[in-house]
């Protein structure tokens, strides 16, 4: 149902501003992105960090890279948010946070810091690893598209190797 729910907002293109508090000093780092069939743009999923750690208030950014317009930065709507490419964190701190996507609400990412950058870590296919990309393949049927599948792809903790994982709707 999530993932049928992901499509809809898939098709939506609203967006809804982001305002960053003024005076503080909060850089963004990649933690991975979402690949979709249906066009080249991305969207992207930064850790928010300032000078001790993460941004506890905000510690995730969401936004879209539109490739097919030049690599532009846009904020997702609020459909988009809600429903398919925004985030619930669970927890928040300096040193970590736990979040998931609103569509995969069952797979809880955990980011923590290392070496100073900030790193994603998620089961995938039974092992913990290090969450590169989430690929979305959609078939048009009608007005909306709908989900075939989505498979998320990393490297495993215990020993650097490629992981894998194809998830159904």
């Amino acid at each position: 149902m999530r993932l049928t729910v992901f499509a809809v907002s898939i098709a939506l293109g609203f967006a809804v501003g982001y305002s960053v508090r003024k005076g503080e000093e909060v850089r963004e780092a990649r933690l991975f992105v979402i690949e979709r069939s249906t066009n080249a743009n991305l969207v992207a999923y930064d850790a928010r960090l300032k000078s001790d750690g993460f941004d506890t208030r905000s510690p995730i950014s969401v936004y879209w890279i539109l490739n097919e317009d030049g690599g532009r930065r846009e904020e997702l709507s609020t459909l988009e948010r809600r429903l398919a490419y925004g985030v619930e964190i669970s927890r928040a701190s300096a040193e970590e946070v736990v979040f998931a996507l609103v569509s995969l609400a069952g797979r809880p990412i955990t980011v923590r810091l290392e070496s100073g950058e900030p790193v994603a870590i998620v089961e995938i296919d039974g092992e913990r690893s290090r969450l590169e990309r989430v690929f979305v393949q959609t078939r048009e049927s009608g007005i909306l598209p709908s989900v075939e599948w989505v498979e998320l792809r990393g490297l495993r903790l215990r020993d650097g190797r490629r992981s894998t994982e194809r998830i159904l709707p």
